[in-house]
């Protein structure tokens, strides 16, 4: 469980909400036949996609629950840089 290690949970706005919709995505590799390119490339858009809804969730965990949300304009950057990782894993991968 998330929570379990740093308090935060899908819909807290962190890099949380990217890394669990990437996940959900790759729950697809357990499909027999799976192409691992075409799951990563889904999960790479649903965690882009996860990242960019962050811009309008108000802060339930980590630096940003301590700003008033009025100051929060922008999408979490944890999340951003958590779907950055992942696009650039997919990229290193496509070659």
């Amino acid at each position: 469980a998330p929570r379990r290690y740093g308090g935060a949970a899908p819909g807290d706005r962190t890099m949380l909400d990217s890394l669990w919709a990437a996940a959900q995505a790759l729950g697809a590799l357990r499909s027999p036949g799976a192409d691992l390119l075409q799951v990563l490339a889904a999960a790479v858009q649903s965690a882009e996609a996860a990242a960019e809804a962050t811009r309008h969730m108000e802060a339930g965990a980590g630096r940003a629950s301590y700003i008033s949300s009025a100051r929060l304009l922008q999408p979490d950057p944890g999340a951003v840089a958590a779907a950055g990782v992942l696009r650039a894993l997919l990229e290193g991968l496509r070659g």
